[in-house]
């Protein structure tokens, strides 16, 4: 399985308000993104290329490595590039 580079992950999300080069910190809201999203194919289940930390915020279902996880309230997911994950619901 090919890593998804940052700068992939960059054009796949809607543009932000940032400079000319990329950002080493961004905080972006699932809810807006997968909105934008809509009729778009569910996240992929891959490994990215960059290390990312997720506050989770409510109901929520994540695959992550060969478990599932599932979120009642809230957590926090800590994605390495080495472990393949997706947010399900």
């Amino acid at each position: 399985m090919k890593a998804i580079s940052l700068d992939a992950f960059y054009k796949s999300v809607p543009p932000t308000e940032k400079g000319a080069s990329l950002p080493q910190f961004q905080v972006y809201d699932t809810a807006e993104v997968y909105r934008v999203k809509d009729g778009k194919a569910p996240m992929t289940y891959d490994r990215r290329a960059y290390y990312k930390v997720s506050l989770i915020i409510g109901r929520n279902r994540v695959e992550y490595a060969d478990k599932v996880i599932d979120v009642a309230e809230r957590a926090l997911l800590f994605a390495t590039p080495k472990v393949p994950y997706r947010y399900v619901s």
